[in-house]
């Protein structure tokens, strides 16, 4: 059974997703999926190296030595961890993959703030736009938990980061020339099919926002934990694994390990497989908002890799 987990959201929904200002972020940093196996920017792993096509919460047990666990935002902040979470994920293929990278946290609050300030334009209350994320870690960098002087996380630091009375306030304006260092080039998702080619075969994991809602409690479906769609969220999440056998994407939430129960096969504890069938609907019917974490400037130095 599912944690009786209190629901927050803070995807700013589909109204502001189709406002000209959002619309506008687009031009000039994302590009689609053509685009971007057209000019190189999406190529295709080694399908000789296995480590790479492992499911990522096995590549993370011989990489770190343990998953990384689902994460728990504590306010309207989802929009980050989303992309948070991806990035993350997308760091331990590169490093599976033979890059010299070392593995570092991605730190919430920074994707939050610079999505609402820089690149949203200052906002009041909770909640960001995905292609705000993705060009706010395009154009601003990462900034690791680890990086000097970061503080933990928090809602309310979050909220602090986020406000647009603080866009000057040194003490997140100071690691604008700490993040620079790290970009993360995000491209454009516009179908089921992309998606699953960018997990399944390019190995790069996605964001995505939408209304789609789910039963906090998943379902047995053929021996795996099942995502049942139920309601409406305004929500961003992210898709790290695909399963053939389903076939289904696995979406993870940030609403803590044990928001939806125990998986079935092993997976990240934390979110649950989302069928295909579920998924395509969703692209069809609802405003979405989807990227894929491409290339990503990580940490040079010796990697993480513990070979089990």
């Amino acid at each position: 059974m599912a944690e009786n987990v209190i629901p927050m959201f803070g995807w700013l929904g589909p109204e502001a997703a189709r406002e000209p200002r959002a619309h506008a972020q687009r031009d000039g940093f994302l590009v689609s999926f053509d685009e971007a196996v057209d000019r190189g920017i999406l190529t295709l792993p080694k399908q000789s190296n296995p480590a790479v096509m492992k499911p990522i919460w096995e590549i993370a047990k011989e990489v770190l030595g343990a998953d990384i666990p689902a994460g728990k935002q504590e306010v309207g902040d989802c929009v980050s961890w989303g992309m948070k979470q991806a990035g993350e994920r997308r760091s331990l293929i590169d490093i599976a993959s033979g890059q010299e990278e070392k593995f570092r946290r991605w730190f919430a609050p920074w994707i939050y703030a610079v999505s609402r300030n820089q690149i949203g334009g200052g906002m009041t209350g909770d909640g960001s736009l995905g292609v705000w994320a993705a060009k706010a870690v395009a154009q601003y960098g990462v900034l690791f938990e680890d990086d000097p002087g970061v503080p933990p996380y928090s809602g309310s630091l979050a909220r602090s980061w986020g406000s647009a009375r603080n866009v000057r306030n040194p003490e997140y304006s100071k690691y604008f020339d700490v993040a620079k260092d790290n970009p993360c080039v995000c491209v454009d998702v516009k179908t089921v099919d992309e998606a699953v080619k960018m997990v399944r075969d390019y190995r790069r994991p996605l964001t995505i926002a939408s209304m789609r809602g789910f039963r906090m409690d998943p379902k047995e479906y053929k021996g795996y934990h099942v995502f049942v769609p139920s309601g409406s969220w305004a929500h961003q999440m992210c898709f790290i694994e695909y399963n053939d056998e389903l076939p289904a994407l696995y979406r993870l939430n940030s609403w803590g390990a044990n928001a939806h129960g125990s998986p079935l096969r092993g997976e990240t504890p934390g979110g649950a497989w989302n069928l295909l069938e579920d998924i395509e609907r969703e692209f069809r019917t609802m405003d979405i908002e989807c990227y894929a974490l491409v290339e990503f400037e990580g940490e040079p130095g010796n990697p993480d890799w513990r070979p089990v």
